[in-house]
C-alpha cells in the first residue's frame, strides 16, 4: 500500500466544460491547454473544442480524498486555466468519476 492509499487519497478523472458561445481559435485551446499543464494540482490534461455549440471541453486527472474536493479542484483548475487563456466565460464539471 502506497502513501497516498494510506491517506486515502484516490484519482479522479475530470470532464470540465465552457458554456456555450466561446470563439474559437487554435490559440485559446493552446492556452488553456498549457495553463492545465503548469497547474501541479492537474494530471494528464487534454483539451478539445466543439465549432458548433462554441465550447471547450477538458479533460484531466486530479487526486483528492472525496468526490467533493475532487470536483472542486476539478472547477478552480478549469476555471484558472480559462482565465489564464484571457476567456471569461462560465464552467461546468460535466464528470467525475473515480480511475
Amino acid at each position: 500500500m502506497d502513501a497516498e492509499q494510506q491517506l486515502g487519497v484516490s484519482r479522479w478523472a475530470i470532464t470540465a466544460e465552457t458554456a456555450p458561445g466561446v470563439t474559437m481559435h487554435d490559440s485559446v485551446l493552446g492556452s488553456v491547454l498549457d495553463a492545465l499543464i503548469d497547474d501541479p494540482l492537474v494530471i494528464l490534461p487534454g483539451v478539445a473544442c466543439d465549432a458548433q455549440g462554441a465550447t471547450i471541453t477538458a479533460t484531466f486527472q486530479v487526486d483528492a480524498s472525496l468526490l467533493d474536493a475532487a470536483t472542486d479542484i476539478g472547477i478552480q483548475a478549469f476555471h484558472r486555466a480559462l482565465l489564464a487563456a484571457s476567456l471569461e466565460v462560465g464552467c461546468r464539471i460535466a464528470d467525475v468519476s473515480p480511475v
